[in-house]
């Protein structure tokens, strides 16, 4: 189970509720971290006005994010060097759920955009981020 914006709620007081374990698989830490990293991208992403670059907001993010997690836990040098390929995998996976969840709908407006975006991006090899990890 990987935490994101969208699967927990967090109280006034920091107690954390999970929910939404639909997408629960056994996998690498390096994924549960890119599964992070790729909703602060898209979340990023869907702001209007964005005061900083998404590069310098990862920088930010990860910041903090990182002192945090390896409190826990140790990050081994190979993880941030794989963290391209672990969030061009998660961008394809979003997009096939993408797809068989609106397979035979007509999409139109903003959702439309979004997939045929999201589309071309995976076949041009467009990086989510032109960060450095």
């Amino acid at each position: 189970m990987t935490f994101h914006a969208h699967n927990m709620f967090v109280t006034k007081d920091g107690e954390i509720t999970a929910f939404d374990f639909v997408d629960s698989c056994y996998h690498w830490y390096a994924f549960d971290i890119a599964i992070i990293i790729y909703s602060v991208i898209v979340r990023y992403n869907r702001q209007n006005e964005q005061s900083e670059t998404l590069e310098n907001h990862l920088a930010w993010f990860l910041d903090s994010f990182l002192k945090g997690y390896q409190e826990m836990n140790t990050i081994d040098s190979w993880v941030l060097k794989v963290m391209p390929k672990f969030l061009e995998y998660i961008r394809v996976l979003y997009y096939n759920v993408f797809h068989q969840r609106n397979k035979g709908k007509v999409l139109d407006g903003e959702q439309k955009l979004r997939w045929l975006k999201m589309k071309a991006e995976i076949e041009t090899d467009e990086p989510l981020t032109k960060y450095s990890f």
